[in-house]
This record gives structure tokens, C-alpha cells and sequence, in this order.
């Protein structure tokens, strides 16, 4: 079951994010600058799917300002426009459960022709490509070297809740239970989050850069063996 995203005006007149919509359009509409308008509203307005109780505005809020905290200083200009390009089109096309083969080439495919209408660069529009699409398994594998920098940046920041203190861990859980509901029961969802948390645990480091691993890694690993002990 697909649900259509909200139009800018009702998003607007109904909107429980404060300013985050034209905080988060002002950072797009500075790294595209000839972005038509419509296409900056429409991209924000699918975080604002009622139905999103994790994958939301807050959230996209939140990885655009541990971005700034963690990784922009290490970054080019054009590197800075990649990563926050990416951060607002990871999840634009986020179907109900999650667990579709299609959903994060769709959003990259997104991210891509809307930097071409906007007579971006051939790196910008293959670096947010890459980066969306590595997203899928949270691995650099088939990304090009030249975009493994900054796609390791936005796989931190999309992982970076799993390192978050035990009871926010397990917060989020069932705020992703919440979006999963129309799909799965409670039993399929937690066994495919312990499959999917084992997943992570075999893997020599869940991090990618330097800066989130001595973080979060520890406490990633703690939340994920409970959870698949659990």
C-alpha cells in the first residue's frame, strides 16, 4: 500500500515541524540553486507523510545538523552540497514496510534528475546517485572511489541511530514498528530485525569514518546484540 505525499499547502497549513520545511528548502535551494520550486516542496512534502512516525522531517532534520556537526568541516564545497543533496533525498521514496527492492534506487534516480534540471555537475549528480543507492546495504561495494568519501559520510549518518543510548535504541525500534504495521505483524517484524541486526553485528565495523566509529561503535553494538539475542 503506497500513500501519495502531501501537497506544500496543506503540508503547510497542517504542519506539526515548526519551520524545518522552509529551513530544510532553504539548504536545498542553496546547493541548487535553479531547482524549480515545486520539485524543492515536493521532495520535502514526503517527509511529512503522517504515516512516517521515524522516517520524517525530524529525522531528515536531524542527519542535516549531525552533518554540519560532525563532517562539514572535512568537506569540499562541492563535497557539501553532495552530502546535504543526499541527506534530503535519501528516503523522498519510502513505501510502507521498508522492506521493497526499490525504494532507495528510486530516491537516487530522484535526487539525480532533479540536480540535472537544475544544471548541476556530472560529480553532484553521480556522487548523490551513489551515495542514495549505498544506502540499500550500507556497504561502499560498486561505489566509485571518487564518491566513497562522502558516501561513507551519509552511511554514518543514516546508521547513526543505532549507537544512540539503549532506551532512545529501542525507541526507535517501535517507531519503525509504527510505519511496518500495514505490512507484517509484531512477530515477522522482530524476527526481521534480529536477521537484519545480526547482519550488522558480523560485519568487522558497522562505521564507516573515523569520526562516528569512535562514537558510536560500542554502543551500536551493545543495542544490536540485545536486540538479536532478544
Amino acid at each position: 500500500m503506497e500513500r501519495k505525499p502531501l501537497s506544500w499547502r496543506m503540508l503547510m497549513q497542517n504542519c506539526t515541524y515548526g519551520t524545518k520545511p522552509l529551513e530544510i528548502a532553504a539548504y536545498l535551494r542553496v546547493c541548487l540553486p535553479n531547482l524549480e520550486r515545486a520539485k524543492i516542496e515536493a521532495v520535502i512534502a514526503t517527509y511529512c507523510e503522517p504515516w512516517r512516525t521515524y522516517h520524517n522531517l525530524n529525522r531528515l532534520w536531524g542527519m542535516v545538523k549531525s552533518a554540519e556537526q560532525h563532517f562539514k568541516s572535512d568537506c569540499t564545497v562541492k563535497e557539501w552540497q553532495a552530502l546535504l543533496v543526499s541527506i534530503i533525498y535519501s528516503k523522498a521514496v519510502y513505501k510502507v514496510g521498508g522492506w521493497l527492492d526499490d525504494q532507495e534506487r528510486a530516491s537516487a534516480d530522484w535526487a539525480s534528475e532533479d540536480v540535472h534540471q537544475a544544471g548541476g555537475s556530472e560529480f553532484l549528480a553521480g556522487c548523490v546517485w551513489a551515495e542514495i543507492y549505498a544506502t540499500k546495504t550500507h556497504t561502499l561495494d560498486g561505489v566509485p572511489a571518487q564518491y566513497q568519501k562522502i558516501t561513507s559520510m551519509l552511511l554514518d549518518l543514516n546508521l547513526e541511530s543505532l549507537g544512540l543510548p539503549e532506551k532512545e535504541f529501542t525507541q526507535t525500534t517501535e517507531a519503525i514498528w509504527h510505519e511496518f504495521q500495514p505490512i507484517v505483524d509484531r512477530q515477522e517484524y522482530d524476527r526481521r530485525r534480529r536477521i537484519w541486526a545480526k547482519g550488522f553485528l558480523d560485519r568487522p565495523q558497522i562505521f564507516h569514518t573515523e569520526k562516528l566509529r569512535s562514537l558510536y561503535e560500542d554502543q551500536a553494538r551493545s543495542n544490536l546484540t540485545q536486540l538479536w539475542e532478544a
